[in-house]
């Protein structure tokens, strides 16, 4: 899967967003990878490491599924450094800080230490 053009916007679009956190990023049962439906969509990112690290590089994939669960479009990012692999890289982190509710959690955390 390719980053063409409206990938790109999708991603600037959900890490825009994401940032103001007005989109609900879910976990799933895989701990790298999260998910949030947006209109009649799923939309997951997730990050992989394939057992076969010396061969198989590690990746950032995006995936968005219909409402049949099936594969609309999406995009994989398996070079680190690219512009692909940043915006992946940080759609990823925003989606498992919205996720697993890290700054609510460090904010209890700082609050229990005072």
């Amino acid at each position: 899967m390719a980053f063409n053009e409206q990938v790109v916007k999708l991603v600037d679009k959900l890490a825009a967003l994401s940032r103001e956190s007005k989109v609900a990023w879910e976990e799933t049962v895989d701990a790298k990878v999260f998910q949030a439906s947006v209109s009649k969509f799923v939309v997951t990112i997730g990050f992989y490491q394939p057992p076969d690290w010396k061969n198989d590089p590690d990746y950032f994939s995006l995936e968005v599924r219909d409402q049949q669960n099936r594969l609309v479009d999406g995009a994989k990012a398996d070079s680190v450094g690219t512009a692909g692999w940043k915006r992946l890289e940080e759609l990823h982190e925003l989606a498992r800080r919205s996720a697993l509710h890290v700054d609510d959690a460090l904010t209890d955390l700082l609050s229990a230490l005072d």
